[in-house]
């Protein structure tokens, strides 16, 4: 019948559409963070049980306090950034010589990927003082057994370093999350951690074996050690693609112009959104780390190092499969929603009449 209407003749679905592929990386994306998570919990089972054989109690609780204080100054330092630079934008407002304020054109793969690099070194910005005034809020609050510590003050700055250091690795981890090259983070930070625990290890029995009295000084050799090597891992790793990708690893002009850019190379909805996520994760770090926060103030050294390992054990479920879940989707997410509608993406549904 030729008078039919709205008829659907066919519904075709695309395997091969961007989202498909997405949901495809996610999903390749969530397996290498999920064995990323069990090898480096299964080696720091294995050096937590050989560390328990050298150090004391005191000593474990010392290193989590250096811990914490390498962890809030990166999270304070990048994790807004992070979150802000998951979401996709994939237009550019540009300058119109005419006066229309409505143009915009898409975003190469080069520009996105330099966006992303430009302000992933607000971190280091970022980072730099911040690890400075935590260091000196430290050493001026910390008791007098901490202060008692072989070379704490060794061990603090030489944190201090390896902080700034890993801070230093937030351009290529910008970059890796953009392409979602999650097998190069993996493999990257798999390599790092088993060096952090080697030297930590290494360290711990050389100087007991030479009556060496390092206090805490393993760990910051270790987490040293972690640092180098995920930059030079992450480095080694990105020149392979940089031939192929037109974006640098410094921070250069975006082109063209646009007035959503600051100095052509920042954005600024992107800016605004780190500073709203910014509050956000000061409540954030406050919930996650303030039973760490309350230990270290108000019990022993003692009573810290049992309940590090303690709670290094009760949270190997939530760490090993939820959290990189949770960091895939929210990759994804922020992906899907800034993608453009069209039928590529999408049923085609073809209507005949």
């Amino acid at each position: 019948m030729s008078n039919r209407l709205g008829r659907v003749a066919t519904v075709e679905d695309h395997d091969s559409s961007p989202s498909t592929s997405l949901l495809v990386q996610s999903s390749k994306g969530a397996t290498y963070l999920i064995l990323l998570q069990v090898g480096s919990r299964a080696l720091t089972f294995i050096v937590n049980q050989i560390l328990l054989r050298f150090l004391s109690p005191e000593l474990l609780g010392v290193s989590t306090q250096l811990e914490l204080y390498s962890i809030s100054v990166l999270f304070f330092a990048r994790e807004s950034l992070r979150v802000t630079l998951q979401r996709q934008e994939d237009t550019l407002p540009v300058d119109d010589t005419k006066g229309n304020q409505d143009r915009s054109q898409p975003k190469s793969q080069g520009n996105l990927a330099q966006e992303v690099v430009n302000l992933s070194y607000l971190a280091i910005a970022l980072g730099v003082p911040l690890a400075a005034l935590f260091a000196a809020l430290y050493i001026r609050n910390a008791d007098s057994l901490v202060l008692g510590t072989p070379s704490i003050r060794s061990s603090l700055y030489l944190y201090c370093l390896a902080t700034v250091l890993e801070l230093f690795s937030e351009p290529c981890f910008a970059v890796m999350q953009q392409q979602m090259l999650y097998g190069v983070r993996a493999s990257a930070e798999t390599i790092a951690t088993f060096t952090r625990c080697l030297l930590t290890c290494g360290t711990v029995v050389w100087a007991s074996n030479a009556n060496i009295a390092a206090g805490a000084l393993p760990f910051a050799v270790g987490q040293m050690g972690y640092a180098v090597v995920l930059n030079f891992v992450y480095l080694s790793r990105l020149d392979i693609f940089n031939a192929r990708k037109p974006y640098s690893l410094l921070i250069k002009p975006i082109t063209p112009s646009s007035p959503a850019l600051i100095y052509g190379r920042f954005s600024v909805p992107r800016l605004n959104l780190a500073f709203t996520i910014y509050a956000q994760s000061i409540f954030k770090h406050l919930l996650t780390t303030g039973d760490s926060f309350l230990i270290a103030a108000f019990t022993s050294l003692e009573s810290q190092g049992a309940y590090t390992l303690a709670a290094n054990y009760g949270g190997l479920v939530a760490r090993m499969v939820f959290q990189p879940i949770e960091e895939i989707s929210r990759s994804l997410f922020g992906r899907l929603l800034h993608q453009p509608a069209s039928s590529a993406d999408n049923a085609r549904v073809r209507v005949e009449t």
